[in-house]
């Protein structure tokens, strides 16, 4: 009896003690999930409440007025056509539920990006183990641009979830030969694509992952059913998407007319590997859709369907490899470098540039910089082991980096692979911890050296990977201060001189900044930013018309505000602004008819304008004030000359 009671506690021990790990992995990851929430809570707090929340994000501005449009019963929206349909639908959907309001959203994808967390734990538990799981949950959960993209109105958060969400139904549906699981995966990944069309490379690529691995016919057949059923989800998401489109726009397609456009962006010899200007077409989202198809119809001659423009500038794009293929081959090569680097290359919103003024971003965050090495050593170490499942995640990496490589590189494409990235470095780190514990030197230090080696060149300064967009930053910023913040004038001005730091040829900086310093009644510094927008465009309406304003105020004889008018008109002639200046000297020579001065340099002003008639007329009567004007006689003899 007494053995048969030991032997009944010998087989339940490692019960237990399985039970015990799962609630204190359980326990644990509750800990992650509660620290990633109150992060993003306190960020959701802090950003909502500052001004540069307010800043102007063109994809966000389309995708509310969607939301909102679709929420008061206009469904026909005909330029819903040009955007990624799925953050719409979105915000509708939480507009709907809670309110429209900017702040349910921010708050509702606090909550989305803490599931995205427990989806990597689930992610890396299936791959891997779960200590992988839930290391990768925490290095998420701290990730410092998930927290950042969890605040922005954009795809990003919903997006990776959606991913994140598709890979862990591929690999429980193949481990289990699991149709439904297959349809639904597919069902997903077209709701991906909804939001990040570039996935549709990865919706092509996956009946090579799923039947490259095949041996015998039995697994070939039933690796083509499975695909059948994936497709077939994919299709059911396409054919609702094409039927919108049609309904809505009278475009029967399910591909955006984005695509050609974006694909010249980044294949073209002007391309620089991220978001530029095309000459003629709007960097704005709908209307860049809208301009492009204005310069493709001039360039061709000829009316051109959305699709046709489209396809135009793809073309266009491809021709460049062919014209050109040295210098593609360096441009791709730097796409490639840009992809891994550290750096977050930033479209319309700068991640450094809020970590500068939200408190909680100032913390010490995971960053790619960090991840990438590490990644890519546990990537190297996956392939050796050959497991389907971590097979698919580097099929997934693979075949996205070559998604974002094919168009341009920014943070919020790059995004969603970042927690498959995640994925790998925990994977890395584990396994190096194994080796360490068995004592293999040689191993361990194999793979901390190829790490550090590809840490390097990530991580290495290079002013040919400095990417920031702190001069618009700072000018959407000072026009919120500006329009929304009267009472922070002060700021305002701060925030449009570094924006003219970083960009000196901001002509709306330096127009805007000109007005904030008019109301602040700082005139000659409103002159001297009037001067510095029409140095850069002189024949920006706006500055202009402000500029006279501003000169008819200070011309006022009634002004409490005496105004050393000779100065003003000096500074103004000097900065080429001829007109401005005559008038100037006008009301100085009106106030004060003896000023020879006056007199003297309101002919130069005419001169410069070539009146000479009028020039000399006034230098002859400084000479009539003063016979020894010497300035004045030298003047009316050169002129005369010119006469001649």
């Amino acid at each position: 009896m007494k053995d048969a009671l030991q032997s009944l506690q010998n087989r339940m021990h490692p019960s237990l003690s399985s039970l015990a790990k799962r609630l204190d992995h359980s326990f644990v990851l509750l800990i992650i999930l509660f620290a990633a929430l109150l992060l993003r809570l306190v960020f959701a707090a802090q950003y909502t409440a500052h001004p540069i929340f307010e800043t102007v994000l063109p994809d966000r501005v389309q995708f509310e007025q969607f939301a909102t449009g679709f929420l008061q019963g206009d469904f026909d929206q005909p330029d819903a056509y040009y955007m990624s349909p799925l953050y719409p639908f979105f915000l509708t959907v939480v507009y709907g539920f809670f309110g429209i309001d900017r702040m349910y959203a921010v708050f509702a994808q606090s909550f989305l990006d803490t599931f995205n967390c427990l989806l990597v734990f689930i992610l890396g538990s299936t791959a891997f183990n779960r200590k992988t799981g839930l290391l990768a949950a925490f290095v998420y959960a701290l990730y410092g641009i998930a927290i950042f993209f969890s605040g922005l109105l954009l795809e990003s958060t919903l997006v990776t979830a959606i991913v994140l969400a598709t890979l862990i139904v591929l690999i429980k549906a193949r481990e289990r030969d699991w149709r439904t699981g297959f349809w639904i995966a597919g069902l997903l990944l077209g709701l991906a694509y909804l939001g990040r069309p570039n996935l549709l490379l990865f919706a092509g690529a996956m009946p090579l992952w799923m039947l490259g691995s095949l041996r015998d016919e039995s697994t070939r057949t039933r690796s083509l059913c499975h695909l059948v059923c994936m497709a077939g989800g994919f299709a059911a998401v396409m054919l609702l998407i094409t039927v919108k489109n049609g309904v809505v726009s009278n475009h029967w397609t399910p591909v955006s007319p984005q695509a050609g456009i974006n694909f010249y962006i980044g294949n073209s010899k002007d391309a620089e590997g991220y978001m530029t200007k095309i000459e003629g077409v709007s960097d704005e989202p709908i209307t860049q859709i809208k301009t492009s198809l204005e310069v493709a119809e001039k360039k061709t001659g000829r009316d051109m369907t959305l699709a046709e423009a489209s396809r135009y500038w793809l073309l266009k794009g491809v021709r460049y490899w062919f014209e050109e293929p040295a210098h593609a081959t360096r441009l791709y090569a730097k796409k490639f470098a840009m992809f891994w680097r550290k750096e977050e290359v930033p479209l319309n919103t700068d991640y450094s540039f809020a970590r500068e003024r939200i408190p909680v971003l100032r913390l010490p965050y995971f960053a790619f910089g960090l991840v990438a090495p590490l990644a890519l050593a546990g990537m190297g170490l996956s392939l050796l082991r050959r497991r389907q499942s971590s097979s698919l995640l580097i099929w997934f990496v693979l075949i996205f980096m070559l998604s974002v490589v094919l168009f341009f590189v920014t943070d919020r494409y790059r995004f969603p692979v970042a927690p498959i990235l995640i994925l790998f470095a925990c994977h890395a780190i584990f396994r190096g911890l194994d080796w360490l514990r068995a004592r293999r030197w040689k191993a361990t230090s194999g793979l901390a050296l190829g790490t550090a080696a590809l840490a390097i060149p990530i991580n290495i300064s290079s002013e040919t990977h400095e990417f920031n967009d702190m001069g618009k930053s700072h000018y959407e910023l000072a026009n919120v201060y500006f329009e929304k913040h009267f009472e922070n004038l002060k700021t305002a001005i701060s925030e449009f001189e570094s924006a003219l730091e970083e960009n000196p040829v901001s002509i709306e900086a330096a127009h805007n900044m000109g007005v904030a310093h008019a109301v602040l009644e700082n005139h000659e510094l409103a002159l001297s930013a009037f001067a510095h927008a029409l140095r850069i465009d002189p024949r920006h309406e706006a500055t202009r018309s402000n500029l006279q304003r501003l000169l008819t105020l200070i011309c006022n004889p009634y002004s409490q505000k005496k105004f050393d008018l000779n100065e003003i008109a000096k500074f103004l002639y000097e900065n080429n602004l001829a007109a401005e200046a005559t008038a100037i000297y006008e009301e100085l020579v009106r106030r004060e008819p003896r000023n020879t001065e006056a007199l003297f340099n309101l002919g130069i002003t005419y001169a410069e304008q070539e009146d000479l008639p009028r020039a000399i007329e006034l230098w002859k009567k400084a000479l009539e004030i003063d016979p020894t004007y010497t300035p004045a006689k030298e003047s009316i003899q050169r002129a005369r000359s010119m006469m001649e």
